[in-house]
């Protein structure tokens, strides 16, 4: 398989090198982002509860941290991307600025205050209660928390840029090269453990669909690195491997879009979603023949095993002829009849509130992902001549 040099940096130099300064700019995860709705809705509380404590005349200065709630809650969607979370924090957020316009104007123009009219104070704790029940329905649906350290897991991640067509090539995380246009993300996982054993096993690529990022199969991608693997997990969002075929095609929107769709076409019993269904699987199709691609830079001319979801096997047979020789086999996730929410992921863990919305509970134990990571190593050691 002929493969083409890497233009931005040499990834096998430089990926230690990433790994150990722990460049996250583009590795936010499911609980960071629940931090920054927290964060937006301390200082929203914050702002609201000093109508509550003010004794003598003073400069109103607790209205400040309004305003900065809604400027913060506004750099979530660029970080994170477009969440009904994040929409609802927003807008609780906005009314707090709105609210507290007079008293940061009486703030600049170093006026003092004595007293809060009593419409303000009613206005102020309705916007409590309100800020206080969404920090609380937050609070219930957190996302778990997976730390690759706890699962004795070593985890690398960067941007791509460019498209299936020209291929896709890993950028590094660095200021220069910050104006080059994202159209992809690639997590690498390896176990911490230096184990000789780990090194005949075959590197396990994975590419994610619109309805769920790798972050929402994360911890499923985490218990199979833990079990002696290698993974390569990626995200496209090139303009060659749309979805939607308009601006929602972007890494910001397409996930709640995708979403949007999958819950008004279950919720109405139609079958609209099926009509993009076949630019998912060609999507799938180029993301994996691009995966097969990086791994011969990343990791050499190791054997490869597909992990799949929502593909049927003729959609994988075009992946697996491109390379007999070191494809050795796949596993479609949605052949555990256990797994239910095929093709977004373990969101019984990453979002408990989207899988609320389906019907399904949040597993705390992380048991699901743990379940199907066990039957894919069994398969994955069973096919590969290992077992």
């Amino acid at each position: 398989m002929k493969i083409t040099k890497l233009s931005y940096f040499n990834v096998k130099t430089q990926r230690n090198k990433v790994a150990k300064n722990k460049n996250r700019h583009y590795d936010f995860v499911m609980f960071e982002e629940f931090l920054a709705q927290m964060l937006v809705l301390f200082m929203c509380v914050l702002s609201g509860i000093r109508v509550f404590f003010i004794k003598n005349e003073r400069v109103d200065c607790f209205a400040i941290p309004a305003p900065i709630a809604f400027f913060t809650s506004l750099l979530i969607f660029p970080a994170f991307g477009l969440s009904l979370q994040t929409i609802a924090v927003s807008a609780v957020a906005l009314i707090f600025a709105l609210t507290n316009i007079r008293s940061c104007m009486r703030i600049f123009s170093k006026l003092i205050v004595d007293r809060y009219s009593a419409l303000f104070i009613i206005t102020t704790v309705v916007e409590l209660l309100v800020a206080l029940f969404l920090a609380a329905g937050l609070v219930y649906f957190s996302p778990i928390k997976t730390e690759p350290e706890k699962f004795g897991v070593k985890k690398t991640s960067y941007r791509l840029a460019g498209n299936a067509t020209t291929h896709f090539q890993i950028v590094a995380n660095k200021f220069q090269n910050r104006k080059i246009k994202t159209t992809g993300f690639l997590n690498i996982y390896e176990p911490s453990e230096q184990n000789p054993d780990f090194e005949k096993n075959p590197v396990l690529l994975f590419v994610a669909g619109p309805h769920g990022t790798v972050q929402d199969y994360e911890p499923y991608l985490l218990f199979l690195s833990q079990g002696g693997f290698k993974i390569l997990a990626a995200d496209f969002y090139s303009p060659d491997m749309p979805v939607f075929d308009s601006d929602k095609d972007s890494w910001y929107f397409r996930k709640f879009f995708a979403r949007k769709e999958y819950i008004d076409a279950k919720k109405n019993k139609s079958d609209s979603f099926k009509k993009i269904d076949e630019k998912i699987t060609q999507n799938k199709i180029k993301g994996y023949t691009e995966l097969l691609r990086l791994s011969s830079s990343i990791f050499g001319e190791q054997k490869i095993f597909l992990i799949v979801d929502q593909m049927s096997f003729d959609s994988i047979s075009p992946i697996i002829n491109q390379d007999k020789d070191r494809i050795f086999g796949f596993f479609p996730m949605n052949r555990i009849p256990e797994y239910k929410t095929t093709g977004l992921g373990f969101i019984n863990q990453t979002n408990p509130f989207f899988a609320y919305m389906l019907g399904f509970k949040r597993d705390r134990d992380l048991f699901m992902p743990r379940y199907v990571a066990q039957k894919a190593a069994q398969d994955v050691l069973l096919y590969s001549g290992l077992k």
